[in-house]
């Protein structure tokens, strides 16, 4: 379309709005301007208006019109089984006759058919797409239409409701209604809009014209009519192609929404129609539109699009007060009220509401038809609506922007005048009088500097209250924190999270439970997102380097291990995938649907091999035999099948459970298949024949068995109920072999590729659980974020990555990523000493078999090995971690080079066994008590320094001067220049003392109060009185370990009933609380416990030497690891839908 004829063509739109013939005369004329050949292209359209009609529907072609073509029907004639009784109307596509129907019922209607000569494609598809937008409405509001069909002739003509009425706004002018009456008439065609919105429609004409108002026993009904220029939101009205050609004006200029008229790639949505309810609104309470006809004459229609886009109209309120004194009478006549009432009736509520309709930034709009009815109704019950006016912030904004230039050049002169004038006021004043203005000057600058002291004494002051507000708050975030992880509101637990996510220790790190925390709802791996739905099943190619997910949303997706890239989409299935699994050459992927079909892929190029046919219910579990030329599958049905898996054949079906298979496995012998279902049994079948071979009752408990698995490199069966019970069989002689509970309601489990750990699936409550087959312990825990728990987990064939299947996401774990929770090691003998190196890689272990173990604290393998006393009670660091002290029962101390393990002292000036012993702080210094002294040594030379007479010292310690903690029935402090000073409220022995790196606070455990306290060492420098802080008794047995964190932030604590308290040393707030039997499987009581934290903070070690029934696969000591990730994980991947 040339330039000329676009802009004819806008020209002829808004001429088209004029109603008087002079008016639009001078319209045009003063458009067109001195373009003879624009004025004859206008006036050539206008010439052939009655013919044409809307001359700009979207989507027509224009051309303009030679041959008219007469109208072929008249009055009387029979289109289909309709006689035509009047002419009623004309549009831009069709003719509107009444029209009366004989059968089935008699009744008038209202018939439009296409205009003859107009009936082209594009016409027909607007046709046809009007039809149907009224079609999908059934709405007491809007018209309905009752047959659709083709004349003769081939032209279409749809028949609908035929409504006897007048413009709504004239309806109210005649009728002369109050105010709250056209506001409940207006509220109706609201809800009508609102109708077409929900259909998917957007009217995008809506004019008093189109809202036409009959009488229904003499009460006004509107309806809305004439969709001729509707849009589709959501679905193609018509089967026909309907386009709007580019910058192409849809809908009345008086009526039209500001980003109909701006010409923009924008795209308009239901707000547009919200716009022209508001226009609507704002002449039936004012009596004209926010914009009238006279500007768009005057000014011509460009500088009326520009109006509308930038100016904001007058308030209704304002806008009746401007009207003169007989318009005024006359409005106010037709609304039933005094004349000088009318402007105050619509200040306020109404107002805000038709400006809130009006707004130019459509997101300031109401949202929807409905929420600008609701307001409506509010006001009309005398309720507060929610529109309100603009802040004057967003007034003042739109003012700047309006007349930006005309601000800056007069910001510039101000500027400038300002400037001015200063510099010669200060000359005048430098000239008249220098001395008077040093004075001045320094009197200011020394008023300056006070009042600069005070801000910076108010701002310490505020920073201070800000920090000791963070300090009292924190403890308790901590514990709601806690407390929202348990109850799965993670989002939650996020925010509240997140307030300390800039607070830090000394150290530069976060301190130890917020890290713990943020670590509960982190995903422990690469999050891959992009199914829709529930992932039920997860399966990694034979080489690990693909992974397939099946999802709730009827596809399957193949993820690229390395990079978690999305690769391809395989679409086919009608109903949920169950289940995928590769073939054992990795060159098919097998998907099992509820949709009772088995799909065979190639997963290289994603196109659908084969469906298998037979199953007559969902099928539900599925495995290759190893050598792959077998696939096996089952039903909702207890239907078994074997299949040639290379010509898709049924071998074998038998009736295998009295109700759903949820599971299928075969061995690594391919000579067996075991499946269970939701009855109470296991069955071992022969692959080749499906004879039954075995049958185990696995779920006593009532509850079906979940799932099976051959555990590799044994002939054992394992099953788990979905109460959490594990059992294994032995499938060579069929009797049960070994079993245990979890306590944890389970979903499904799966073996490590070496059999050693099973990883089990805890569907949406939790993390991925993992366990020792031998000792019943769980071994680790990987949380999954707030992706939820997991329905299905896999190894990858090296068992170097783990994939769980959670809720709508795929989670991939490294297997060598540190866990939240982990069993480090187990150990064949008690432990009578930890801990942690100072490189915080090592846990050391020292045995009474006179052996010292080094394990690594992220693999948990035995890293070193050293024998020395007969026996080993305790092992301790220097600070610089250059030196290790050890001492046994041959009351001697022993101190090695930490790096050579090297003997380079012996201390043996003792009576008997060594109590404790500890370095000082800057570990130049070294004390060690028997029960009868305690000797004091510089560790420079080993000569000894002092003597202490204080005797039955079970535990010591050094704080910062060199003073010591020294605990026996009591607790004692000893400062460097040997005086003694007692702590009060300690009235019975302790169990031991943790001192923070920096020597300033101490926690000490009490053994039989079950309560522990922590001091303020350098209250001791202030105080002759020094009172311990006694805490909760949240333990209820002795305590038995105690350590502070190196930041003195936080102290754990852990009895002998294996429960661990982490606790806020400033308040003694306990922060949380975890039951380390409840996390491992272990027994519930616990000869010995001991407790380390990392250099930095970031970990937390537990040895526990378990005092349950004598058990030969129990371990006698444990290494249980709190921590967070040694790694960083990798970041959420989120992959668009594949073309």
């Amino acid at each position: 379309m040339t330039e000329l004829e676009d802009r004819a063509q806008s020209v002829f739109l808004n001429a088209l709005e004029i109603e008087a013939d002079s008016e639009r005369e001078t319209y045009v004329r003063a458009e067109c301007g001195s373009d003879p050949m624009l004025l004859r292209e206008v006036q050539d359209l206008l010439s052939h208006q009655r013919r044409l009609g809307r001359f700009l529907d979207p989507g027509n072609e224009v051309t303009t019109p030679t041959i008219p073509h007469p109208c072929t029907e008249h009055v009387g004639d029979l289109i289909g089984p309709y006689k035509l009784r009047e002419q009623i109307g004309e549009g831009g596509m069709g003719l509107v006759f009444v029209a009366e129907q004989s059968n089935p019922v008699r009744r008038q209607v209202a018939l439009k058919v296409c205009k003859p000569g107009l009936d082209t494609r594009d016409v027909i598809a607007r046709f046809e797409a009007e039809r149907q937008a009224l079609a999908l409405m059934d709405h007491p509001h809007i018209a309905k239409v009752f047959d659709a069909g083709a004349t003769e002739s081939g032209r279409p003509y749809f028949v609908m409701e035929l409504v006897r009425g007048i413009p709504i706004t004239d309806y109210c002018e005649q009728a002369k209604l109050t105010t709250r009456e056209r506001l409940r008439l207006l509220f109706s065609v609201c809800q009508a809009v609102q109708h077409a919105h929900l259909k998917g429609i957007i009217h995008r004409d809506l004019k008093p014209s189109n809202v036409m108002v009959t009488l229904h026993d003499g009460i006004p009904v509107p309806k809305v009519i004439d969709f001729g220029v509707a849009k589709a939101l959501s679905q193609r009205l018509t089967d026909q192609t309907v386009y709007t050609q580019y910058q192409q004006l849809i809908g009345p200029p008086l009526y039209m929404s500001p980003e109909q008229a701006e010409l923009s790639g924008l795209d308009i949505d239901i707000r547009t129609d919200v716009y022209s309810l508001g226009v609507l609104l704002y002449e039936l309470l004012t009596g004209t539109t926010p914009f009238d006809k006279q500007t768009l004459i005057e000014q011509g229609f460009d500088e009326f699009r520009r109006q509308l886009r930038e100016q904001d109209p007058v308030r209704p309120s304002a806008r009746v007060s401007t009207l003169d004194a007989a318009n005024q009478s006359t409005s106010a006549l037709q609304r039933g009220i005094d004349r000088r009432q009318m402007s105050q009736s619509l200040r306020g509520e109404l107002d805000w509401i038709v400006m809130k309709a009006l707004e130019k930034d459509r997101t300031r709009r109401y949202e929807s038809a409905s929420e600008m009815a609701a307001d409506i109704e509010r006001y009309l019950n005398d309720e507060p609506v929610t529109a309100c006016p603009p802040s004057l912030a967003y007034q003042l904004k739109k003012q700047v922007r309006r007349h930006k230039v005309a601000l800056t050049t007069a910001s510039l002169v101000a500027i400038a005048l300002l400037i001015g004038s200063a510099v010669s006021l200060w000359m005048a004043i430098q000239a008249t009088s220098a001395r008077e203005q040093a004075n001045r000057s320094l009197a200011d600058f020394q008023q300056a500097v006070i009042e600069k002291q005070d801000l910076l004494e108010q701002k310490t002051a505020a920073l201070d209250e800000v920090s000791n507000l963070n300090q009292r708050l924190y403890p308790h975030t901590m514990v709601t924190v806690d407390r929202l992880i348990g109850e799965r509101v993670i989002a939650e637990a996020e925010a509240y999270l997140s307030i300390f996510d800039s607070e830090t220790s000394a150290n530069g790190h976060h301190t130890f439970e917020w890290q713990y925390l943020k670590n509960h709802l982190q995903p422990s791996g690469q999050r891959l997102r992009g199914h829709s739905a529930t992932v039920f099943s997860v399966s990694f190619s034979p080489d690990g380097r693909i992974l397939a997910s099946a999802s709730g949303d009827y596809t399957v997706r193949l993820w690229d291990t390395d990079t978690g890239e999305l690769l391809r989409v395989l679409t086919g299935h009608s109903s949920d995938v169950n289940g995928v699994a590769f073939s054992p050459d990795g060159d098919v992927l097998a998907t099992i649907s509820d949709d009772h079909t088995i799909g065979l892929w190639n997963p290289d190029s994603g196109e659908r091999a084969a469906t298998l046919r037979g199953h007559r219910d969902m099928v539900t579990g599925l495995a290759y035999s190893p050598d792959g030329t077998i696939l096996a599958t089952g039903d909702a049905d207890g239907v078994l099948k074997t299949w040639d898996a290379s010509t898709g054949e049924v071998l074998n079906s038998i009736s295998a459970h009295p109700g759903r298979i949820n599971s299928v496995c075969v061995n690594s012998e391919g000579t067996q298949i075991a499946t269970c279902g939701k009855d109470e049994f296991v069955r071992v079948w022969s692959l080749s024949t499906l004879e039954n071979l075995f049958e185990f009752a696995s779920s006593k408990d009532q509850l079906h068995v979940q799932s099976v698995a051959y555990q590799p490199g044994t002939d054992r069966l394992f099953s788990l109920s979905r109460s959490g019970k594990i059992r294994a069989w032995n499938t060579e002689t069929g009797q049960l072999d070994d079993e245990f509970n979890t306590e944890q309601f389970l979903l499904g489990f799966t073996f490590s590729p070496d059999g050693s750990t099973l990883a089990t699936s805890t569907g949406h409550y939790g993390p991925l659980l993992m366990w020792d087959p031998e000792t019943h312990l769980r071994t680790a825990d990987y949380p999954l974020g707030d992706a939820g728990g997991s329905f299905h987990a896999t190894y990858s064939p090296d068992g170097r990555l783990i994939a769980a299947a959670a809720d709508h996401d795929v989670i991939l774990i490294k297997t060598d990523h540190q866990p939240l929770h982990r069993l480090l090691v187990q150990i064949e003998k008690p432990i009578d000493c930890l801990t942690i190196s100072p490189d915080g890689q090592s846990v050391l272990v020292g045995h009474r078999d006179s052996t010292l173990c080094w394990f690594d604290l992220v693999k948990g393998n035995e890293s070193s090995r050293q024998h020395t006393h007969a026996d080993v009670p305790q092992a301790k660091y220097s600070p610089d971690g250059t030196l290790l002290a050890t001492a046994g029962f041959d009351s001697e101390v022993i101190v090695w080079d930490a790096k050579s393990h090297t003997i380079l002292q012996s201390l043996s000036d003792f009576q008997t066994q060594i109590r404790d012993f500890a370095f000082s702080i800057d570990g130049r210094k070294f004390a060690a008590s028997d029960g009868t002294k305690v000797l004091v040594w510089t560790t420079e030379d080993w000569q000894q320094i002092d003597t202490i007479d204080i005797q039955d010292v079970d535990h010591l310690a050094f704080c910062f001067d060199d003073a010591l903690l020294l605990a026996n029935h009591t607790v004692s402090y000893r400062s460097a220049d040997g005086r003694v000073q007692q702590v009060n409220g300690i009235d019975e022995r302790p169990s031991g003392v943790s001192v923070s790196s920096d020597g300033t606070k101490a926690g000490v455990g009490l053994l039989h109060s079950w309560r522990p306290g922590i001091l303020d060492i350098t209250s001791f420098q202030e105080s002759a009185e020094v009172e311990v802080l006694r805490l909760g008794r949240e333990h209820a047995l002795s305590i038995m370990a105690i350590a502070l964190t190196h930041d003195g932030r936080t102290m754990a604590t852990v009895d002998s009933r294996g429960s661990l308290v982490l606790w806020e040393t400033k308040t003694g707030i306990r922060l949380l609380t975890r039951s380390i039997p409840d996390l491992t499987g272990l027994p519930a009581s616990y000869h010995n416990a001991y407790l380390a934290f990392s250099p930095d903070d970031s970990t937390l070690v537990v040895g526990l030497n378990p005092s349950g029934p004598d058990d030969p696969k129990a371990p006698k000591g444990v290494v249980f690891v709190v921590s967070r990730p040694s790694s960083r994980v990798q970041p959420d991947v989120f992959v668009p839908e594949l073309e």
